[in-house]
């Protein structure tokens, strides 16, 4: 029996890995149906909710994983941020709407980077 799972394992690997490919395809179509000409706040509100989803299906937490222990974070936010209107100020004394305006656009450069053009740079700086 052991002979004829071994022979088996390829299949199945192969078949799941086109479920994964299929189930990729389906969900960039989907993602189209998604109105991107609303607001931004909207369109947060169903990147949080798609997040949310992954989470429970992917049995790995984003969010979660994302957080600091209490420890950690009593830590950084002594930290300075070294840039920007607020240089040098202890991120514990900078106003939490431009922390979240903040993180909001490193999410928006992550994906920039993660783009078809961002990686074509990456490429072109390599060579």
């Amino acid at each position: 029996m052991d002979d004829l799972e071994n022979a088996l394992k390829p299949l199945q690997i192969e078949a799941e890995n086109i479920s994964r490919i299929n189930g990729r395809k389906f969900g960039k179509e989907l993602l189209q149906f998604i109105d991107m000409e609303r607001s931004q706040a909207y369109t947060i509100g169903v990147a949080r909710a798609l997040r949310e989803w992954s989470d429970e299906i992917l049995g790995q937490p984003y969010s979660e994983s994302r957080v600091m222990s209490q420890d950690d974070a009593e830590r950084y936010e002594s930290n300075c941020i070294r840039f920007g209107k607020y240089l040098g100020t202890p991120i514990k004394d900078i106003p939490l709407d431009y922390l979240q305006w903040l993180a909001d656009s490193q999410n928006e450069l992550c994906a920039y980077l993660r783009s078809e053009i961002g990686r074509k740079r990456e490429l072109s700086e390599h060579d």
